[in-house]
């Protein structure tokens, strides 16, 4: 058998031994201590309990009398009593007692057994003088989240101001039953005073951002953003407008729960790309069940589809840089952008081998792509907009290859001339978007460096043609001419056109050395194209000294010299002046030689 025996004390057991500490292996055998006089071996189970000790925790808001029946009127952590026979098998149990006195306190009375509380609230409680915190047990639903202990949420805070979303699982429209205690030593806290109910807010409404409520021309993988809601457990769309009998439409409306407050439309099966929609937005409540009504109505007009150029464009060759280039009409829209991608001669607007072209209208023509090269192929995506400001995306690339560099001549007014001066222009037929002009002039000369036999090969920035650049030109003589065109490249040539004579006058005027320091120089006019002017402007020089350099200033009302370059007056009618002035009255002075003009210059 087994004896168990349970003490506070060492026991002396049947086996005569003493025992001090707990023991459950000793054994005695009782000579005929059994019923039939048989043996019996007895085991010892024995359990020494020493005396018990424990805290009484209380928390008050006014003086107690504790067991040892005195009376506390201040905390207290250090008294004891021991209750003699007071604990398991007798033992006396020790206790120390542990004792907070606080003033009690409460929520505030503005705030104490309130409704319709916003979770973003400051709820005050009335102010403890001393504590240097408080704590704030909030009773009620909760959505399980951490922190909380069944259904109550414990919050400590540095001041006597807390909000409800502060407490994670706090839910909209619910009643909370709010208690405070206090701290006087940042450590032990009060007695929780008396309890406010608080019921909070329904739950909120919202509707899209302003950036994206009444906007246009959105992108179907756009990410459309409702207003944030803090606490919100996630967001429903609701979608008004047309559909193509996608999944998920019920007549006209898809309802769309998201959680976040962000939708792209491409989620939508059934939308349909350049229509508007009407959208609004519900909260979901913390609880994850309940939803808010919805907010006001936004409505979000979709960027139309992707557009491509027409079939009579896409793929075109031989296409001349006025021929036009059309993309596929779209309803309501406003305005095209296209991109034009390949080779480029770096003109500005350029981002490496891309230029973008925005037009009024669904065409364009390559002499407005300042960079273009002829004989390249370019392909060519377009987008449109309903409102002037947002495109779609871009649709197909498509290929457009640009004639090669086209074939000119004299022009007919300039074609078998006769009796012409030196400074008489002739004037190749003009070639929109050529680089340059080549000359070739085949003829008698007087041995002329830059002439290779019969041979003089002259490049010009324009189409005009002077046989004062000519410097083996022979008077009376009659010259072959021949022109080229430069590419947009700046080193390629087309092949010359069909030939033309020339003939000069057997009087010709002669020209004068720029050193020579009898010059007459009385004779000097000049003009601007332009005055007033928007984007640039251009000078007309009248002078007899054509090989004398003309240098222009250009200066700013207060004396500040802006813009200077040295120009020939052969090459004065190509140059030009302004570009990158501000809006303002300039004055610009010409000088050749002793001559000085100077005229004044408005920019709109």
């Amino acid at each position: 058998g087994v004896d168990i025996i349970t003490s506070c004390i060492p026991i002396t057991w049947i086996d005569g031994n003493t025992y001090s500490t707990s023991n459950n292996t000793a054994q005695f055998n009782i000579v005929g201590g059994a019923a039939n006089g048989c043996d019996s071996l007895v085991t010892l189970n024995l359990t020494i309990s020493n005396s018990v000790t424990g805290i009484d925790q209380i928390a008050s808001c006014t003086p107690i009398t504790w067991i040892d029946g005195n009376t506390y009127t201040e905390s207290n952590y250090t008294a004891t009593f021991n209750i003699v026979g007071g604990s398991i098998a007798g033992c006396d149990s020790l206790v120390t007692l542990n004792l907070t006195i606080t003033p009690c306190t409460q929520l505030r009375s503005d705030f104490c057994n309130v409704s319709n509380m916003s979770v973003n609230t400051n709820v005050r409680a009335d102010i403890v003088s001393g504590a240097i915190g408080y704590r704030y047990r909030i009773t009620g639903p909760n959505t399980g989240a951490a922190g909380w202990n069944g259904n109550a949420f414990v919050l400590n805070r540095p001041n006597h101001i807390f909000k409800f979303n502060m407490a994670p699982g706090v839910i909209w429209t619910q009643t909370y039953t709010v208690e405070v205690a206090v701290t006087m030593d940042g450590i032990n806290f009060g007695a929780y005073g008396n309890p406010c109910t608080v019921t909070l807010e329904n739950i909120p409404t919202t509707q899209l951002e302003d950036l994206f409520c009444g906007s246009v021309n959105v992108l179907e993988n756009t990410r459309v953003k409702a207003n944030i809601v803090t606490s919100a457990a996630g967001y429903r769309f609701r979608i008004s407008g047309n559909n193509t009998g996608g999944a998920g439409w019920n007549g006209n409306t898809f309802v769309l729960n998201r959680p976040n407050r962000e939708f792209r439309f491409d989620m939508l099966p059934g939308i349909i790309l350049g229509e508007t929609y009407a959208v609004e937005v519900g909260v979901l409540s913390q609880n994850g069940v309940d939803y808010g009504n919805y907010g006001p109505v936004c409505n979000v007009t979709i960027a139309p589809p992707p557009i491509s150029m027409e079939a009579t464009t896409c793929g075109a060759t031989n296409v001349n840089l006025n021929d036009k280039n059309w993309a596929v009409s779209v309803a309501g829209a406003v305005a095209y952008r296209f991109r034009i991608v390949g080779a480029n001669n770096g003109a500005a607007g350029w981002n490496g081998n891309e230029f973008i072209l925005d037009k009024p209208n669904r065409e364009f023509r390559f002499i407005e792509v300042p960079g273009a090269i002829w004989g390249q192929t370019y392909m060519i995506q377009a987008a449109s907009t309903l409102d002037g400001i947002n495109y779609s995306s871009f649709g197909l690339g498509c290929p457009v290859t640009l004639e090669n560099i086209p074939i000119t001549a004299l022009e007919a007014a300039s074609c078998g001339v006769t009796n012409i001066g030196i400074n008489t222009k002739v004037r190749a037929a003009a070639v929109p978007g050529a680089a340059g002009y080549r000359f070739r002039i085949v003829g008698n000369n007087t041995g002329a460096p830059g002439w290779n036999g019969n041979e003089f090969i002259l490049d010009r920035p324009n189409r005009d043609l002077r046989f004062v650049l000519v410097p083996g030109h022979i008077a009376g003589q009659t010259y072959t001419i021949d022109v080229a065109v430069l590419s947009q490249d700046g080193v390629t040539y087309s092949a010359y056109g069909s030939t033309c004579t020339a003939t000069l006058s057997n009087v010709l005027m002669q020209g004068i050395n720029p050193d020579d320091s009898n010059i007459d120089m009385s004779l000097f006019e000049v003009s601007a194209s332009h005055n007033p002017y928007t984007t640039d402007f251009g000078l007309q020089v009248l002078t007899e000294q054509i090989y004398e350099p003309i240098t222009i200033a250009i200066y700013d009302m207060s004396g500040k010299l802006i813009e200077r370059q040295t120009v020939y007056p052969l090459d004065i009618d190509v140059v030009r002046f302004g570009r990158d002035l501000m809006s303002g009255m300039y004055m610009i002075e010409a000088r050749q030689g002793t001559n000085q003009v100077v005229i004044r210059q408005v920019k709109n």
